[in-house]
This record gives C-alpha cells, structure tokens and sequence, in this order.
C-alpha cells in the first residue's frame, strides 16, 4: 500500500514538471534562454579576452618599465653564479648576463681553449668579476672523483646561482634509432648533473 502511494505521488509530481518543459520549449521561453546563452558565452569571451590582455600587459610592462629583481642584490653581491656549457649558446649567454649583473664566475665546460676564450671576452666587458675556469667533460661524469674535483674548486666560494645548462641532443626522434653508446651519453651528460651539481 505504501509502495503504490508513493508511486502515485511521483505521477502527480511528473505531470507539472512535464508542464515546465514544454512551456521552456514555448517561443518566448526559447527567445529567453537563447538570450542568456548569448549573454553568457559573451560573458566568458570577454573574460578569454581580458586575461589575454592582462598577460600581454604584463609582459610589456616586465620588459620595459619594471626592473625586475636585482639578483646580485638579492643574493649577495660578490658571490658566485656557476654555469655549465658556459662556452656555447644559452650558457653562454647568461654567464654574460650574470657577469653584467655583479656576479663572479664560475664557467665550466669541456673545452678549455673555449673557456679562455669566453672569459677573456667577459673580463675585456665586465673587467671587476672574478672568473674560474673548471674544464670538464660531462660525458665523463660516471667516472671516480669527477664531481669531487668540481667540489673542491667550489668548496671556499659563496655560490649562489647554478645554471646547469649542459646538455646534448641526438638527431633521431626515436631513441631506438640510437646505438647504445649515444643513448649512454645522453642519459650521463643530460642528468647526471642535474642530480650531481
């Protein structure tokens, strides 16, 4: 008995909710939702279109009117900024910008006449940083005491950055393309600094 009530009760209730739906399909109800559907994706397209703004904004104002941070302030000015394949590319670029900045250098690379030839660049721009050269071939880092010898140099300096920029590419897509001792290098030059340093 009352199980059929309450079935009888939901018939009732079905019928006036089967009423709303057909008048929300009436004509003046469409026109009406079809105005708050406009009004709504017009809402979030000026809300896309304000954050878009508001980014490009900001970037401008980062690069042209805001300084920034002043990194050696910040970290110490005097101290050291360590950068990896300092001798080639990105890593070269910002041991210039952090030689511009005040910082002290430690450049690292594998090649020394690459080495010499940077920091003689940096000192003839930025002739009060001091300047280590570390020669080093990453490909090599597995071997004994590679690191160790990297920790005595850095052991008596204030660092305070590290741009850990070495690294090598391959020219296939697809590791299985590779011998096994170009994927060996990769993996050893292109993380075990990153753990290491």
């Amino acid at each position: 008995d009352r199980y059929m009530g309450i079935e009888v009760s939901m018939v009732y209730e079905a019928v006036p909710l089967s009423q709303k739906l057909i008048h929300l399909l009436q004509k003046d109800s469409w026109e009406q939702m079809k105005e708050i559907y406009i009004t709504a994706f017009a809402l979030i397209g000026f809300i896309l279109i304000g954050a878009h703004l508001f980014s490009i904004t900001k970037r401008i104002l980062s690069l042209y009117v805001f300084k920034g941070y002043n990194l050696a302030k910040r970290y110490g000015e005097g101290s050291y900024a360590i950068v990896t394949g300092a001798t080639d590319g990105i890593g070269k670029g910002y041991a210039f910008e952090l030689a511009r900045m005040g910082f002290n250098l430690v450049l690292i690379s594998r090649t020394q006449s690459k080495l010499d030839l940077v920091s003689q660049e940096l000192k003839v721009l930025y002739p009060k940083i001091e300047i280590i050269k570390i020669a080093k071939d990453f490909a090599k880092s597995t071997e004994d005491r590679f690191f160790e010898d990297i920790e005595k140099e850095l052991q008596p300096l204030d660092v305070s950055i590290l741009v850990n920029n070495v690294g090598v590419a391959h020219n296939t897509f697809d590791f299985t393309e590779n011998s096994l001792e170009v994927n060996n290098r990769l993996i050893i030059v292109n993380c075990y600094p990153i753990v290491q340093l």
